[in-house]
């Protein structure tokens, strides 16, 4: 059966991200993300390809994967395929500088 895992980073931006929208768009809209979030991880489950493979200067970031939220898609989703589904590393939102985020 396919599944996504979530790391520890994964599940502290998701955090902020709905908090952050509960705040300054609705309560509503931050559930909204939060349904469009497991929709959009559980397709990659299935699909683990899918995504743009990102170019990184690390080693160990070689294969990961970029995938819009659904319906917000000005996050995105960091992962790296695997056996059972995805590894979701992070969740971002697009205007925040990847490059240097993925470098620390």
């Amino acid at each position: 059966m396919s599944r996504y895992t979530l790391r520890p980073k994964a599940e502290e931006d998701l955090l902020q991200h709905e908090e952050y929208l509960a705040e300054n768009a609705s309560v509503e809209t931050a559930g909204w993300f939060l349904d469009a979030v497991e929709r959009s991880l559980r397709l990659l489950a299935t699909q683990p390809e899918m995504g743009a493979q990102r170019a990184y200067r690390r080693p160990e970031l070689e294969g990961q994967r970029m995938w819009p939220i659904r319906g917000f898609e000005n996050y995105l989703a960091f992962y790296f395929p695997t056996d059972y589904g995805v590894d979701v590393t992070r969740v971002l939102y697009a205007t925040r500088d990847i490059k240097r985020i993925f470098q620390e």
